[in-house]
C-alpha cells in the first residue's frame, strides 16, 4: 500500500521480482508511533505549545531512528539499500535526512487534524472489505517474505 509513495523503491523490488511489501518506515508505522506517542505525551498535561514542542522533538527523534533501524534492517534482509538520502541536502548517512524527518513529523500532525474524518470514514468501511485487504496484506507479506529469503539463499 504505502510502498506506491516512492517509485524507485516500487522499480527496485519490480526489478528483483519480489511482491509489494508496506515500507516499514512509512504511513502506518508512522501513525502508530504518532498515536504512542501523543498519549504519552499527554499524560504530563503540558500548555498546548508545550505539548507541540515536546511531540515534535519525541516524533522527530523517534521516527529518525526507526527509519535508520528499518533502513538497515531492509539493506540486511534484501542485500541492497532499497533507498538513499544521500542526495538531499542535510542527510546524514543513507537513511536519514533532517528534511525528510521534520517532513515526518509535519504528516504526523497533518494527520491530527484530519483524524476525526478519518475515523468516521473508517466506521463506514464495510467488514468484508476490511478483512479482504487484511488478507491480501498477509498474503503479499508472506510471498514477499518467501521470495526475499529464497532471493538472498536463506534455504
Amino acid at each position: 500500500v504505502f510502498i506506491f509513495e516512492n517509485p524507485s523503491i516500487l522499480n527496485t523490488i519490480r526489478d528483483q521480482k519480489l511482491s509489494y511489501p508496506v515500507v516499514i518506515t512509512s504511513g502506518i508505522p508512522n501513525l502508530a508511533v504518532y498515536q504512542l506517542l501523543d498519549k504519552l505525551v499527554k499524560k504530563f498535561k503540558l500548555k498546548e505549545f508545550q505539548y507541540v514542542v515536546v511531540l515534535s522533538v519525541l516524533l522527530f527523534l523517534t521516527l529518525t531512528i526507526l527509519e535508520y533501524i528499518g533502513g538497515i534492517a531492509l539493506e540486511y534482509l534484501f542485500g541492497y539499500s532499497l533507498w538513499t538520502y544521500e542526495h538531499i541536502p542535510l542527510h546524514i548517512g543513507k537513511y536519514i535526512s533532517i528534511p525528510t524527518s521534520i517532513g515526518w513529523v509535519c504528516f504526523s500532525f497533518f494527520y491530527l487534524l484530519i483524524k476525526k474524518y478519518t475515523d468516521k470514514l473508517i466506521l463506514k468501511i464495510p467488514k468484508f472489505i476490511s478483512i479482504s485487504f487484511l488478507i491480501i496484506f498477509v498474503i503479499d507479506n508472506i510471498i514477499t517474505i518467501y521470495q526475499v529469503l529464497h532471493f538472498r539463499d536463506f534455504f
